[in-house]
């Protein structure tokens, strides 16, 4: 036992003497292990012993060796936590901060004394702690607020972990905006954002995380960093976690609206324009995010705003930084929620233009900004001229031949829009630029993201749909796409199930090619509708458009062919005349009419 530590926790001070700290230095384990019992009795002693004892522990635990050996010593874990209790209910500010300095170099880099802290109850203990020092307000010094930020930086840690979870439910993140909002140094801010970051994994931390106030000082803090050197910021700490918490806050919805604050959304457009760096690309994509917030976008975008604002968005479009690129594209796709505003962006020379290049790009988070942003814009039909041409079509198809389901979804989406209400010629026109998306669609269409397969092949049902042209429902079949349409019978929704019905109607109407007809017997889709009808949750309108579907089979089905599938044919039909619902049974008999006139006619 070190008679030097005897010494100092009779008298202790704020400094070690020479002699103690030469002996800390020399061997922090081997000190720890000597001095083990004096120092854990010590934990359970006066305020001002316990003050004393973690003064010298906040020493021994920055040896890496020492921080070793706490996890086989559960009375050392027991009293640390112990006094960090007594100290905070004794109101002894000194004390507690000499606890929470231990605490946090014990737990510097070691998952397993941040498991032992949480075991022995030392979360519960921690946040008591950083609520007394909230509670401190004016009273609180540098050091101590330097000292609250580093604990929870050193005992969080990186990582996503229970830890951090623990902490959050306890209550540390007011605590930690409290050290945000009373920093006076730039060190305690650096500290205070850095601690705050550890929880930017958190959604429920960041919901708390995001106030009026905290947004305002991030972004301060981000305009401030507008002149540094890429090689700095990607050093700096600071920056690292300003753009944590800001990508955070941004991700959720219900924190938005953090950022209606004109000021500071004006601050964001500043930053993005005078920043050549990440700081320039951060506030770009803050700002064009925010746009998604009502509130934030009544505040910018407005009739004095809205000619500076797009010709910024334009301007990311071509820049040749990809992440401006992509704010580019969110900023569009936020603000075009009416029909005014996808006329005012459609007019905007060169958005849509770019937009179409950036499906192109070999960076997917690029592409896929671009067909958000499309799929917007595309809800207005006069946007979509410039995607049925042989360069759109061909930019769609590259998106569609990716390997992303994200991607795949969105794009086969998108190409079922372009398909609306066009003509056999153009939709023939397309495919003639590209004869692979027909092959492609029906590979998607056995996706295992459902998503993307009942998209596809809600592309195969539109093509049939606005171009009632049997040379395309031909091609169609001929790469398998009526099994497609057959399989979307089965799909959870009935709007869908409507779709396929529809298709295959058209499809057993075709008049002049025997393949459509073979496609739908060999894809068994007599079978599906028997299924489809015999779920009690098939809505009556569906049922009496699969009355029109097998009416249209029968009557361009000759008599002479398919014996098996046009029996099973006329025995659903007929079931359908005697269905409980009228509307049903009327439609069914109309279709069992002309079936009865279509053959005494052969």
């Amino acid at each position: 036992m070190s008679s030097a530590l005897v010494s100092f926790l009779e008298a202790p001070a704020d400094t070690l003497p020479d002699d103690l700290a030469a002996s800390v230095e020399a061997d922090g384990a081997e000190f720890l292990t000597a001095n083990l019992a004096t120092l854990t009795e010590a934990l359970l002693n006066t305020p001002s012993t316990i003050a004393g004892a973690c003064n010298v522990l906040a020493s021994v635990f920055k040896d890496e060796a020492a921080r070793d050996l706490v996890e086989q010593h559960t009375a050392l874990q027991q009293a640390v936590v112990q006094a960090l209790g007594q100290a905070t209910d004794a109101q002894d500010s000194a004390a507690r901060i000499q606890v929470l300095r231990a605490i946090g170099n014990m737990c510097y880099d070691h998952d397993g004394n941040r498991k032992a802290l949480r075991e022995q109850d030392g979360v519960t203990q921690l946040t008591k702690a950083m609520a007394a020092l909230s509670n401190d307000g004016d009273a609180s010094d540098s050091k101590s607020r330097l000292v609250g930020a580093g604990v929870v930086i050193n005992t969080a840690g990186d990582e996503d972990s229970d830890l951090q979870k623990d902490l959050v439910e306890h209550g540390v993140i007011p605590s930690l905006l409290w050290l945000l909002s009373a920093a006076e140094t730039e060190t305690e801010l650096s500290m205070s954002i850095q601690a705050l970051a550890r929880f930017h994994r958190d959604p429920k931390a960041m919901a708390q995380a995001a106030t009026e106030a905290s947004v305002r000082t991030l972004c301060d803090t981000l305009h401030g960093m507008r002149d540094g050197s890429v090689e700095d910021l990607d050093q700096d700490p600071l920056y690292l976690s300003v753009g944590q918490l800001l990508r955070s806050i941004c991700k959720q919805d219900d924190t938005l609206h953090a950022f209606a604050q004109l000021d500071v959304l004006q601050q964001l457009l500043t930053t993005a324009q005078t920043s050549s760096t990440g700081v320039g690309e951060m506030a770009a994509l803050c700002l064009s995010v925010t746009l998604g917030d009502d509130g934030c976008q009544s505040l910018l975008w407005h009739d004095d705003t809205r000619s500076t604002l797009l010709s910024q968005f334009v301007a990311w479009l071509q820049h040749t930084n990809p992440e401006l690129n992509v704010a580019g594209a969110i900023a569009i796709g936020n603000v075009c929620r009416s029909d005014d505003n996808a006329k005012l962006l459609g007019e905007t020379p060169g958005l849509l233009l770019q937009l179409r290049t950036m499906l192109t790009s070999h960076l997917s988070f690029v592409q896929h900004a671009s067909l958000s942003a499309l799929k917007n814009l595309l809800t207005l039909p006069a946007n979509r001229p410039l995607l049925r041409t042989p360069e759109g079509v061909t930019a769609l198809y590259t998106v569609i031949n990716d390997s992303q389901a994200p991607l795949q979804y969105l794009s086969c989406s998108m190409f079922r829009v372009v398909l609306l209400d066009q003509s056999a010629d153009v939709i023939t026109a397309m495919l003639e630029v590209q004869p692979e998306i027909l092959p492609r669609l029906e590979h998607l269409s056995k996706s295992e993201a459902p998503p993307v397969r009942s998209e596809a092949t809600r592309a195969f049902c539109m093509m049939i749909k606005h171009s009632q042209s049997t040379a395309i429902m031909a091609q169609i079949a001929q790469v398998n796409g009526v099994d497609a349409i057959v399989r979307l019978l089965k799909a959870p929704h009935g709007m869908l199930q409507g779709e396929a019905v529809m298709a295959l109607a058209l499809l057993a109407a075709a008049n002049d090619d025997q393949t459509c007809l073979d496609a739908l017997v060999d894809s068994k889709a007599l079978d599906g509708l028997t299924e489809l009808l015999a779920s009690e949750t098939t809505p009556p309108q569906l049922a009496c458009n699969v009355g029109t579907l097998l009416g249209q089979f029968l009557q361009h089905s000759g008599i002479g062919t398919y014996p098996d599938e046009r029996t099973q044919a006329h025995e659903l039909l007929t079931k359908l005349t005697n269905n409980d619902n009228l509307l049903v049974q009327q439609h069914a008999q109309a279709a069992a009419k002309a079936v009865a006139t279509t053959t005494a006619e052969r």
